[in-house]
């Protein structure tokens, strides 16, 4: 890539750059070796603003280098100390927010939307802050998606499951989506899990196969399914466990199912619900998790 123009601290990067606001801001600005860090871009103008003038003032057509810029780890502990954590790690952390329309959700949240009033759109993170195994979740929080959906905006440079500039639609009703960045050029993809009064109690994620758990200590096998391959589990009554003739749970009620490749996963009833478990080595009834 080369520069368009310069002056001062305002330089014109490539007219093929990143189309979004901000995207390149924290990263840094190599031109002849010589870097400086990127205070604030303009997506639509592609003018980048930089912490300081060049030792020899760039020109149009000299090649640049963006990268990301990495701190010791040693400066990161001791400023993490010092401001008691406000900054992060946007990989890992898990943060409870609550978006407005127009948002860019940032990596690592749990955004709760109430869709009461409209019908919001967000976007996706900048392809600076993109990491394998990054995540966002969108929680229905009123229970109102299917009335006023929510819009994820996945621009040119944030493909959707292999696809560029697509839009997602959240419109299923008290449903937590999840999507996680897997790789370039796949992008990203969605869970989607139910949010009932005993919590996320199965995968919803367009499945291959649908099946409906009626009586208790039963098993099913899975056959025909791939990595990744998701299944679609509904309880014959609802949302819920089917409770015994005399109306109540036995605290060893179980659900069990395998998808054919030796995981073997078992819903049972505890105290407050149900939960869920898995093991990697079962083979037969009986050999189950306990």
């Amino acid at each position: 890539d080369t520069i368009q123009s310069a002056s001062g601290t305002a330089i014109t990067l490539d007219a093929d750059a990143s189309p979004r606001d901000d995207d390149y801001n924290g990263m840094r600005l190599y031109i002849d070796d010589e870097f400086r860090d990127i205070l604030d871009y303009d997506g639509t103008t592609k003018v980048a603003t930089v912490s300081g003038t060049y030792t020899t003032p760039p020109s149009p057509s000299d090649p640049y280098d963006i990268k990301i810029a990495f701190l010791s780890v040693m400066s990161i502990f001791e400023f993490r100390d010092t401001i008691k954590g406000q900054v992060q790690d946007k990989h890992n952390r898990r943060e409870l927010s609550y978006a407005d329309d127009g948002d860019a959700l940032e990596i690592g949240t749990v955004n709760y939307v109430d869709t009461t009033g409209g019908a919001p759109t967000f976007t996706v993170p900048g392809q600076a802050y993109k990491f394998l195994g990054a995540w966002i979740e969108i929680v229905d929080s009123e229970g109102n998606f299917d009335t006023n959906p929510v819009t994820l905006d996945f621009h040119e440079f944030d493909a959707f499951e292999g696809v560029e500039d697509v839009d997602f639609v959240c419109d299923e009703k008290n449903v937590k989506y999840k999507f996680r960045f897997i790789d370039i050029p796949f992008g990203w993809t969605v869970e989607k899990s139910y949010i009932t009064s005993y919590g996320e109690m199965y995968q919803i994620n367009d499945p291959a196969n649908t099946i409906t758990i009626g009586a208790k200590d039963t098993w099913y096998t899975i056959d025909g399914m791939s990595a990744g391959d998701l299944v679609d589990f509904t309880f014959a009554n609802g949302s819920e466990l089917i409770p015994d003739a005399d109306g109540e749970y036995d605290l060893d009620y179980n659900v069990c199912w395998t998808d054919g490749t030796g995981t073997v996963y078992k819903f049972r009833v505890a105290v407050n619900g149900a939960t869920i478990e898995k093991t990697q080595s079962c083979g037969r009834k009986g050999n189950a998790i306990d």
